[in-house]
């Protein structure tokens, strides 16, 4: 983190925008990880008007390092001039137009929580981003009992995922949208979707809805 040479303005204004800061909803909704989040327009509208009252505002610059990985840098200016600034970096999944703009989102919307203090997410320390979960407590041996094993049948899809018909409806708002192929793919992995067959049927309309929501994203 960097600051101008003082922040004796900045900082009792910071200090009065964020005890005024407002709770942030968090209204979408990660399909995969069933997780709530707020997005980056959402937590925009919400931190405007009090750094606005308190003399400050929030500036995002693109930025990227010596092997060309994306960041943003993030300030916090006051009517004084005076400022703190921060630079984040991300690998996007893919190395395409569709992928870094993913990652300048992300990093555009982090960047900015981490600035003010804001929890983004109901749960993000680490193991819901990567979907991992604790295991249960495994029983006591002496109290465990033999599973029986289930006799051997061939191969079956995975029950209730996305029909034939529903994967073309999903490529074809991917298209209208502007994805590439490689695009949505690189779009789909940052809501933890590694295929389309891992969509299930009850998904695809939350899924749908935050492929739609991606153009609506500030850059």
């Amino acid at each position: 983190m960097r600051t101008s040479e003082a922040i004796d303005k900045l900082s009792p204004a910071l200090v009065a925008a964020l005890s005024a800061m407002p709770e942030i909803d968090k209204t979408r909704v990660n399909p995969f990880f069933k997780s709530k989040y707020a997005g980056l327009p959402d937590i925009m509208d919400a931190v405007r008007p009090v750094l606005a009252h308190n003399g400050l505002s929030v500036i995002q610059g693109g930025i990227a390092t010596s092997d060309g990985t994306p960041g943003i840098t993030t300030r916090l200016q006051h009517t004084s001039g005076q400022w703190i600034e921060s630079d984040m970096f991300a690998t996007p999944a893919k190395n395409d137009p569709q992928g870094i703009g993913s990652a300048v989102t992300y990093l555009r919307r982090y960047g900015l929580c981490a600035m003010l203090s804001i929890t983004p997410d109901e749960d993000d320390d680490g193991n819901s981003a990567s979907g991992a979960t604790k295991p249960p407590a495994r029983a006591p041996a002496a109290t465990r009992k033999p599973v029986a094993m289930p006799t051997a049948k061939p191969a079956a899809s995975k029950p209730n995922a996305i029909t034939a018909e529903q994967r073309k409806l999903l490529f074809a708002t991917a298209t209208e949208v502007g994805f590439t192929k490689d695009g949505l793919k690189a779009f789909l992995e940052t809501l933890g979707i590694t295929s389309t067959k891992d969509i299930l049927s009850s998904e695809l309309d939350a899924v749908l809805a935050e492929i739609k929501r991606a153009e609506e994203l500030p850059m």
